[in-house]
């Protein structure tokens, strides 16, 4: 037992000493800090893609040999609106068809539209004759949202998905093809704080189920998905949300170095932990209005819930200490010095956790 106690007093001193905790401080910053660079360097889109079914040698039997094909391509010159928190994006851009019309007529053609989206602008038809087919072109602005996940809001990237669909069309009639050079985006493209990445063109067909009973009701039509890969540009974001959280986590935790046997110090456990607590709650306001409207948690969500639990337990232990108005034992100085390096860890290791989860 004497061994025991012997190393148990010189592990208290170590873990009291205020060297230690600002090393262990600055140690836990640079691991988290370090942790949150990562997802700049790795893409990760948790966004839905929209449902496509691709026409494979197989699928095209089943569809039939007769199959006229449209050659279809999408240029983006801008975006008045790119707003991802609201998933709310409007572009102006060129949209054509390539087709023969001996095959397909041009109305059929001409009754394109963009799924989860309004055509809210769309030009008179520029046609011409491009080896023996009819090349179509048309100025479109077009306003529309994609399924944006945000699980790892701030450090989230995104794909953003442009379906062009023709619903008055059976694949077994005409199929849209496409390939990656056929979405071109202007260069110099301004996207309000994020940055094209790469883009990717795929094409196939849906299949709306209406009755599982009877096939036959089945609708079918051709589709393309355009696909913009983006990434956020710029580190405000994330410096806005995550170091006031940090900032107000450390001061709670600096509460747990001062030293209660003196009487005149309680004021200053209590302030620095009511302080912390106030600004959390004062601070969600910002949070809020930052972060996208989920009904799921984000980065940003765990990160505050695990502050405010630290902050609020380490209020909740200093106003026991000012109401019990009693002198900590060796035990209860030990359990208090405890309490700072559970909490610093445990910031390391929910940092590596949810890093872990989408970019490693």
């Amino acid at each position: 037992m004497k061994k025991l106690d012997i190393f148990l007093e010189k592990y208290y001193k170590i873990i009291s000493n205020v060297e230690f905790q600002i090393y262990s401080i600055i140690i836990a910053l640079c691991f988290v800090v370090g942790l949150f660079t990562i997802p700049f360097y790795v893409f990760n889109s948790s966004d839905e893609k929209p449902d496509l079914i691709y026409c494979v040698p197989q699928k095209g039997l089943e569809l039939g040999s007769n199959i006229a094909d449209v050659k279809t391509g999408l240029f983006i010159n801008g975006f008045s609106e790119f707003d991802v928190n609201k998933n709310k994006f409007t572009f102006d851009g060129l949209v054509w068809f390539q087709f023969d019309p001996s095959r397909i007529s041009f109305d059929t053609i001409d009754k394109f539209s963009f799924e989860g989206g309004v055509l809210v602008y769309k030009s008179p038809p520029e046609t011409s004759l491009v080896n023996d087919e009819l090349l179509v072109k048309y100025k479109i602005i077009v306003q529309f949202s994609s399924m944006l996940g945000y699980r790892d809001f701030p450090f989230d990237d995104h794909s953003i998905y442009i379906t062009l669909i023709n619903d008055s069309i059976l694949p077994s009639e005409a199929m849209y093809l496409s390939m990656n050079s056929d979405l071109d985006v202007v260069k110099d493209i301004q996207l309000q704080g994020w940055g094209v990445l790469k883009t990717n063109v795929e094409h196939g067909y849906s299949e709306a189920v209406l009755d599982d009973t009877d096939l036959h009701k089945n609708i079918s039509y051709p589709k393309v998905v355009f696909r913009i890969d983006v990434s956020s540009q710029g580190i405000r974001k994330v410096l806005i949300i995550v170091i006031p959280l940090l900032i107000l986590f450390f001061l709670a935790l600096f509460s747990l170095s001062i030293d209660t046997d003196i009487k005149d110090n309680m004021g200053t456990i209590v302030g620095l932990t009511t302080g912390s607590l106030t600004g959390l709650f004062a601070y969600r306001f910002v949070i809020e209005s930052l972060s996208p409207s989920v009904v799921y948690f984000t980065i940003t969500d765990y990160l505050y819930t695990f502050v405010l639990i630290c902050t609020f337990l380490v209020f909740i232990y200093s106003m026991y200490l000012l109401l019990s108005n009693k002198k900590l034992s060796f035990e209860g100085k030990f359990v208090k010095q405890n309490l700072f390096l559970f909490f610093v860890i445990s910031l390391i290791v929910l940092a590596f956790v949810l890093v872990k989860r989408s970019f490693l």
